[in-house]
């Protein structure tokens, strides 16, 4: 079974920076937003895309040990905009499926295999959570219940 891990954090508290120093041959890097690293250099392997049926072809193709999906909360919110012209609910419905079948497909790899997402958070009624887009996919999904291990970055002086 292989282990989802989300790091959570505002913007700017480090959270694509601290893949700097993880083996540059051992991660499979998936940039959902921002093609480039907040650092030089690069990893082997480096995809761009917003497709979570992509992202789950390059989990089903890749042999690392490591993958990291910098910027999770894309996943969501691209798919939001592509399809903001619709005016029914079904699109929230379509989203927190394709989430939930991106977690489904973590835990069928192998046991010593780590999918690191990173995912900006945000507060509400004064509880930071893990940014969606909206309520309904919320009511359904709680993204942080979907894993054993959830850290959160800060900025702290």
């Amino acid at each position: 079974m292989g282990i989802p891990v989300f790091i959570t954090g505002r913007s700017g508290t480090g959270k694509t920076f601290s893949t700097k120093y993880l083996g540059r041959d051992k991660v499979c890097f998936i940039s959902v937003q921002k093609p480039r690293l907040p650092y030089r250099g690069d990893f082997e392997e480096h995809y761009r895309t917003d497709r979570v049926s992509r992202i789950i072809d390059i989990l089903n193709d890749t042999d690392k040990k490591i993958v990291i999906i910098d910027d999770g909360q894309y996943l969501m919110a691209n798919e939001y905009l592509r399809r903001a012209d619709e005016k029914t609910y079904d699109k929230f419905t379509d989203i927190g499926v394709s989430f939930r079948n991106l977690v489904d497909e973590i835990d069928k790899l192998a046991d010593d295999v780590v999918v690191y997402l990173m995912w900006h958070t945000d507060t509400k009624d004064g509880l930071t959570q893990m940014k969606t887009v909206g309520r309904m996919v919320d009511q359904y999904i709680t993204p942080e219940g979907l894993s054993d291990i959830v850290l959160e970055t800060a900025v702290v002086d």
